[in-house]
């Protein structure tokens, strides 16, 4: 079985194994930020990703928006059984790190890393 991550980032397509998803333009061009990011071991600043998302309308996004589609793009990945982690750096940005390991551990990890990520924002 192919345990190998793939993301056509032409046809928006995630695969991980046998599984695979459509992912939203914006969805898919959030990946792909991150991903670059990924290579390199860095953060991707709130204002990078909203400019790589959002276009020219970057500085009107709120927040909320930007959280909201971590949140979407994090449940799609969590439906392939992708062993993608996208973490939260407080006041700071998001950093994806993919895994080698099974995609179990990184799931319960990436569950671990939000429940910790929320319990830090409201401290």
């Amino acid at each position: 079985m192919n345990t190998e991550l793939n993301f056509d980032d032409e046809t928006g397509v995630l695969m991980f194994g046998k599984k695979s998803t459509r992912l939203s333009p914006k969805e898919a061009a959030l990946f792909s930020s991150l991903m670059h990011k990924q290579q390199s071991d860095s953060i991707l600043p709130r204002n990078e990703l909203a400019q790589s998302v959002w276009g020219e309308r970057w500085e009107v996004i709120s927040n909320n928006n930007i959280q909201q589609l971590i949140l979407q793009l994090r449940r799609k990945i969590d439906a392939v059984g992708g062993p993608v982690i996208i973490e939260n750096i407080y006041k700071r940005g998001y950093k994806m790190t993919i895994h080698a390991q099974g995609a179990g551990n990184a799931i319960r990890r990436n569950l671990i890393t939000r429940f910790v990520s929320l319990i830090l924002n409201f401290i």
